[in-house]
């Protein structure tokens, strides 16, 4: 299917629709975490904390009546129209782009991450206009194309960044004059944060914006079910009407944008946790490992262990940049085992030779394609019955101690220049490598196609 058009990215305002601020007059009632990491208790919670939560648009609960995906989102949508009938949610009268900031703790340290929401016109993958570093999940892409295909609507934006080498973006993002803010809230479910949103509608400012980041292609940081989804939606439009305009609502996707350079841009590493390995395998692991790493015991009666642990995985040598570090904890009682990549011929070799050489120097190709699925030989289905995954180091840590699991590979983020590298490459990173954090709640503003 060829599109015509553009070579750049088309970013645009929008008639935003959020809630009415007259009729809900405390906001964190109604706001919620996104649909992702939304438990079905959060959603039980969020459903008796308000009549109004957004969680009934965003994650609604299922229903043992429902006869397939569509009847839970088919309600969504009935609850959207009954929403906007009662003047619960309003529609607002001019196209805009908001701008939200977005205020955090994050190890002790204050954050404050600007970013815009705005239509971003979809274009296929290959034309790499939007460029992704994962694969999408096949449940999470199902239930985003029956969302989205019931409500004709974008509940929540997935997120995206961009490289503002010249910094004429965040120039302008930093220097806008702004007025009255639409919404200023503090939510203590979300982290203590606190959001601060505007709506630009101001011409000439839209114009600059959506110019200063036209030229540059877009990286998708979460939700890249999302925008397959809605990839997958928009083809169904255009094989039933073949003149359908390029300026269909349904060619747009709502995105929040920030830059790359974003110093509260932050990504965290899902570290590893096996369990299922034969004794002889873990037996010989140490030697095994030895061929493509320098290990390192640290005993575990030290108390600073974990904080050096802690440090060694979050800051970057300057003067090794590129240095692959992870620690291997479980295979004895009293120490633990930090593992440096030391000869990167050695894990290129042992990698698929497809993989360009930017996927095989990142940590998690290493840890996934060697120590996981070469030396601990947990691949196909094995994988989904050994394998398991933490963000939380101290979760990792705890899961092996109380005999859960045998091993936790404990990790580095990936830096964004990372991510840039290997989506620019056209690969995808093996599954949970990156989260990006932290998530915006949902309930805000958000776009509807019809």
């Amino acid at each position: 299917m060829e599109r015509r058009g553009i070579s750049v990215a088309d970013i645009c305002p929008f008639r935003g629709i959020r809630y009415n601020q007259r009729l809900i007059t405390d906001l964190s009632r109604v706001i919620c975490a996104p649909s992702d990491i939304i438990t079905t208790k959060m959603q039980r919670d969020l459903y008796r904390q308000s009549e109004y939560n957004f969680v009934r648009l965003d994650a609604s609960l299922r229903s043992a009546s429902d006869k397939s995906e569509d009847s839970r989102w088919q309600r969504a949508a009935a609850t959207l129209e009954d929403w906007l009938d009662k003047g619960i949610l309003q529609i607002d009268e001019v196209p805009a782009i908001y701008l939200h900031d977005y205020y955090f703790t994050y190890l002790g340290k204050e954050c404050m991450r600007r970013s815009i929401i705005a239509l971003v016109r979809l274009e296929e993958w290959d034309r790499m206009i939007v460029r992704r570093h994962e694969k999408i999940l096949p449940e999470l892409y199902k239930t985003r194309l029956s969302q989205v295909r019931m409500m004709k609507a974008d509940t929540s934006p997935l997120l995206a960044f961009f490289e503002d080498q010249g910094g004429r973006a965040s120039s302008l993002l930093s220097t806008a004059k702004l007025g009255r803010p639409i919404i200023k809230i503090n939510l203590r479910s979300n982290a203590d944060s606190r959001h601060i949103i505007w709506a630009i509608t101001e011409p000439n400012l839209i114009g600059q914006m959506c110019d200063s980041l036209a030229e540059k292609p877009l990286y998708i940081a979460d939700g890249h079910h999302r925008y397959g989804g809605a990839l997958a939606l928009w083809a169904e439009r255009y094989a039933s009407c073949p003149s359908m305009s390029r300026d269909d609502p349904f060619s747009f996707v709502m995105m929040e944008l920030f830059s790359a350079s974003d110093p509260c841009l932050i990504v965290r590493a899902f570290h590893r946790l096996v369990r299922g390995i034969p004794e002889p395998v873990l037996g010989g692991l140490l030697t095994e490992l030895m061929a493509f790493f320098e290990v390192e015991e640290w005993l575990l009666d030290k108390s600073d262990i974990w904080q050096k642990v802690d440090v060694l995985l979050t800051n970057i040598d300057p003067d090794k940049p590129d240095e692959v570090v992870m620690v291997l904890f479980g295979l004895a009682s009293d120490r633990l085992f930090v593992l440096r990549v030391n000869d990167f011929a050695a894990t290129s070799r042992a990698m698929p030779g497809s993989q360009s050489e930017v996927y095989k120097r990142f940590a998690v190709s290493i840890a996934d394609q060697i120590i996981i699925r070469k030396l601990l030989q947990i691949t196909g289905s094995k994988r989904e019955k050994q394998l398991a995954f933490s963000l939380d180091r101290r979760d990792a840590v705890q899961k092996v101690s109380g005999g859960r699991y045998q091993l936790a590979l404990l990790l580095q983020a990936a830096r964004p220049e990372q991510i840039i590298s290997i989506a620019d490459a056209g690969e995808t990173m093996p599954e949970k490598s990156t989260r990006f954090y932290p998530k915006p709640p949902t309930g805000f503003v958000f776009y509807r196609m019809v």
